[in-house]
């Protein structure tokens, strides 16, 4: 198969860091940018060496020459513009959440399923190789039977901007709470018994804080922090029976993780430490270990080069599932008016 042949919707920040990590890349090629305002467009195409460039995104969705459209926007137009591309049957790539609400993404995943394209939500974490080792180890049963998540990710986002604002679809749950909860999915499966909330709101209106717990058949239990008001260790932790696996500082893009076993002499444990050092890459990045997104393009060509229309690593279904949970968890900390609670499908 030759280059994927990428178009860019929306030229922010993480659009520029998507375009910085794969534009060197033999297997990919940024074919054309489109952004609200074309000289925008323009100059990060011309960082890139992309093609062409668009003033708006009707003319990236008819552009013969685009196979697949990244999606960096803010979050509240997402569903406008999944349906967009998926209606003109290009493959998607849209930056996480998916959706505001579980009822967005289920009619995201109908139309994608009707169009016969490739259509994905972009958690990033999930292609990371330390998420892979992650998964190996959880499913050789390396340290015993899983009971017990723990994470914690906070950001002092104090002082406004995007995630503060409800009209952006802000809020500590889809900016960074969204990082917690798949993990959880990821280890225990997208259908917790019970999702609990307990938190608060700004006085914008969007979840500043909330504390999380689900949980699973036969005592499996997650507890989660989130908080666009503070800072915090940004840390989680997986704990089976006979052991655990720490993901240190940034854990949603682990470069590292330490992996802790009993001993047969008792009270002793034994520790191990993998590493996986990030590609190198010269172009600057506005986030941390953005150069890591090159892992998910690379999944994603895979897939598509393969036939499939949604990745393994993150299926339709746990998207929708996903985002059911954050559903609950925003209700319960207040985020939902009474009308709107009838337009989200509470879990």
């Amino acid at each position: 198969m030759g280059p994927l042949r990428w178009g860019i919707c929306s030229a922010g920040k993480i659009s520029q860091d998507f375009c910085h990590a794969i534009c060197d890349l033999e297997n990919h090629t940024i074919q054309a940018i489109a952004a609200r305002c074309e000289e925008d467009a323009q100059k990060l195409g011309g960082k890139i060496g992309a093609e062409t460039t668009y003033e708006g995104y009707n003319s990236l969705a008819t552009d013969p020459n685009v196979d697949i459209v990244y999606i960096g926007s803010v979050n509240t137009a997402h569903f406008a513009l999944c349906r967009l591309f998926l209606e003109a049957k290009k493959h998607v790539l849209c930056e996480k959440p998916l959706g505001l609400h579980a009822k967005e993404v289920g009619q995201m995943i109908d139309l994608a399923r009707k169009s016969g394209v490739f259509f994905m939500e972009g958690i990033w974490s999930r292609f990371f190789p330390a998420y892979e080792k992650v998964r190996s180890i959880v499913s050789t049963g390396e340290i015993g039977d899983v009971k017990f998540i723990t994470g914690d990710f906070c950001i002092n986002a104090v002082g406004g901007g995007r995630c503060y604002d409800k009209s952006l679809g802000g809020g500590a749950i889809y900016d960074i709470g969204i990082y917690l909860v798949q993990l959880v999915t990821m280890v225990f499966g997208p259908d917790p018994i019970l999702v609990q909330g307990v938190g608060g709101l700004s006085e914008s209106g969007v979840d500043e804080i909330c504390s999380m717990t689900l949980q699973y058949p036969n005592n499996k239990v997650a507890n989660l922090m989130s908080s666009i008001g503070l800072f915090s260790n940004n840390e989680a932790t997986i704990v089976g029976t006979k052991g655990r696996i720490n993901l240190g500082n940034k854990f949603h893009v682990a470069c590292r993780i330490e992996l802790v076993r009993e001993c047969p002499a008792p009270g002793f444990l034994e520790r191990e430490v993998f590493e996986f050092p990030l590609p190198p890459c010269h172009r600057p990045f506005n986030y941390h270990n953005s150069v890591g997104l090159r892992y998910q393009a690379d999944a994603v060509k895979l897939a598509i080069d393969e036939g499939k229309t949604e990745h393994p690593l993150i299926t339709w279904s746990e998207s929708l599932a996903i985002h059911k949970i954050m559903d609950k968890l925003r209700h319960d900390v207040g985020y939902y008016r009474p009308d709107e609670e009838t337009e989200n499908k509470i879990l």
